[in-house]
C-alpha cells in the first residue's frame, strides 16, 4: 500500500506538500503497526548500514537545534542574518537554529520517514516478500506507462496528476518531472531483470512485453539522461543474458530455446520498432532530436550554486535552504524572470545545504552499496548496485531523490543488497 501511494502521490516534489504529507503519515502508521519488524531491523541489520540510517536521520535534526549567539554568529554565511536582525530592531543576541530555513529542514526530515519505513520493515521480510516489493514497483511502472499513453493520446487533457505536466509531447506518468519518470522506468527495468528468470513460455512472453513497455515509456519521456541510462542498463542486461546462456546447463533451455537467442530477438525487435518510429518522424524522433539541443542555463546555475556553497562551507546552510540562499548569491548577469528552485545537480545542492558532512554521507552510502554488491556476488546485488548508480548518475544533472517515490525505490534497492550484508557485516 505504501509503495502504491508513494507512486501515485509522491512524484511531485516539494511543490505538493500535502500529497507528500499523506505518504509520510501512511509510513508512520505502518511503522507503528510493525514495531516488531523495526526492532528486528535494529537488532539484525549490519552496523554500517544502521549507522548510515541513523546519521542520515540525524543530519536534518541537528540542523534544527537552536544555538546561542556566540555560536551561530560564527558560522559561515550567518553575517547577513545578524545584519538583518539588527536592521529589524530585534538584535543579534538571540538564539537561532543552525538552519537558515528551519521549516524546510523539518520537511526534509519528514521526507526520510518513507525510505526508512521501507528499509526497516522490509529488512525482515523473507526473500519472497522482497520479490513482491520489486514486482509491485514493476507493476506501478507499467501502470504509469499506460497512464502516460492516455496523457499523450489526449494531449495532456486527461490523466494529469500534477499541474507541472504541461508539455503535450512528453510522457509524464505519475511524476511532474520527465527525468524522474524516465529514471523510474529504468529502475523498474533493473528490478525486472533482477527477478528470477521465468521458466514458462507465457512467463517469458510477459517479461518481454513488460520490458518493451518500459523501454518505450523511457524514450517517450524525451529525457536525455533517462535514455542514456536506459542504453547502459540494456547493454548490461544483454551482456548478462549472453554470459548466463553460455554458462547455463538449465534443462529448460532445451525446451524453450537458447535464452540468449530469445534476448537477442527481443532486443532486435525493440531496435527495429524504435528505428521505424524515429524514421517516420513520430514521438521517438522528437525524443532523439533533443540530443541535438544544447541550450541550457544549468551551467550558470551550477556556477552560482558552487559559489553559494563556498559562502557556507564547510557546514552548509541547512537542508532545504537552497531556494532562499541561492537568490542572495545569484549572479546579476544570470538573473531572469524564472526562479531557480533547484540546482539541477544534487551534489552541488547538497554541498550548499549540508556542506562537507552531507557530501561525506552521500559518499558513504555509495561505498556501502558497492561493498555490499561485491560481497553478495550475485546478479541481484549487481543489479541493485546498477540501479543505485543510475540514481547517482542522474543526480549530476537533476534531483531524483527529492521525490518521495524515488526515495522509496532507493530503499528497495538497498533491500536487494541487504541479504549479503546481514550475513557479513559490511
Amino acid at each position: 500500500m505504501l509503495i502504491v501511494t508513494a507512486v501515485l502521490l509522491g512524484g511531485g516534489g516539494s511543490n505538493y506538500p500535502l500529497r507528500n504529507l499523506a505518504v509520510q503519515l501512511l509510513a508512520l502508521a505502518i511503522l507503528a503497526l510493525h514495531r516488531a519488524r523495526v526492532f528486528g531491523f535494529i537488532a539484525s541489520a549490519p552496523r554500517a548500514l544502521l549507522w548510515l540510517v541513523v546519521a542520515t536521520i540525524a543530519l536534518p535534526l541537528l540542523q534544527l537545534v537552536s544555538l546561542p549567539p556566540v555560536l551561530w554568529q560564527e558560522l559561515p554565511g550567518r553575517d547577513l542574518i545578524a545584519t538583518s536582525l539588527s536592521i529589524a530592531g530585534i538584535g543579534a543576541d538571540v538564539w537561532m537554529p543552525f538552519s537558515l530555513d528551519p521549516m524546510r529542514t523539518l520537511i526534509a526530515f519528514g521526507a526520510l520517514v518513507v525510505p526508512v519505513t521501507v528499509l526497516s520493515v522490509g529488512a525482515t521480510l523473507p526473500t519472497g516478500g522482497r520479490y513482491a516489493l520489486m514486482r509491485c514497483i514493476i507493476g506501478c511502472a507499467l501502470g504509469a506507462v499506460l497512464l502516460g499513453a492516455v496523457q499523450l493520446a489526449s494531449g495532456t487533457s486527461a490523466g494529469i496528476l500534477f499541474d507541472d505536466q504541461i508539455d503535450r509531447s512528453v510522457l509524464y506518468g505519475t511524476f511532474a518531472n520527465r527525468n524522474s519518470t524516465a529514471l523510474f522506468f529504468v529502475l523498474a527495468l533493473v528490478m525486472l531483470a533482477a527477478l528470477p528468470v521465468a521458466r514458462t513460455g507465457p512467463g517469458r512472453l510477459m517479461t518481454a512485453a513488460a520490458c518493451a513497455m518500459l523501454v518505450f515509456g523511457s524514450v517517450l519521456t524525451q529525457s536525455r539522461s533517462g535514455m542514456v541510462l536506459l542504453g547502459v542498463v540494456l547493454a548490461v542486461i544483454a551482456i548478462r543474458a549472453i554470459v548466463r546462456a553460455r554458462s547455463s546447463d538449465d534443462e529448460s533451455s532445451a525446451r524453450f530455446g537458447k535464452p540468449w537467442i530469445a534476448a537477442s530477438g527481443v532486443a532486435g525487435l525493440l531496435a527495429i520498432a524504435l528505428a521505424a518510429s524515429a524514421m517516420t518522424g513520430g514521438r521517438v524522433a522528437d525524443a532523439l532530436d533533443r540530443f541535438g539541443v544544447v541550450q541550457t542555463d544549468r551551467l550558470e546555475m551550477w556556477e552560482d550554486t558552487a559559489f553559494a556553497a563556498g559562502q557556507f562551507a564547510p557546514v552548509g546552510a541547512g537542508m532545504g535552504a537552497f531556494n532562499d540562499t541561492f537568490q542572495v548569491t545569484e549572479s546579476l548577469e544570470y538573473v531572469s524572470q524564472r526562479r531557480a528552485g533547484r540546482a539541477h545537480n544534487d551534489y552541488l545542492e547538497l554541498a550548499l545545504e549540508a556542506g562537507v558532512p552531507g557530501l561525506a554521507l552521500a559518499l558513504l552510502w555509495l561505498v556501502w552499496a558497492t561493498i555490499a554488491a561485491l560481497r553478495k556476488r550475485e546478479w541481484q546485488g549487481f543489479a541493485a548496485a546498477l540501479g543505485i548508480a543510475c540514481i547517482a548518475a542522474q543526480s549530476l544533472l537533476d534531483y531524483p531523490l527529492r521525490a518521495q517515490t524515488l526515495l522509496c525505490i532507493s530503499a528497495i534497492l538497498a533491500l536487494m543488497l541487504l541479504t549479503a550484508s546481514r550475513e557479513e557485516a559490511v
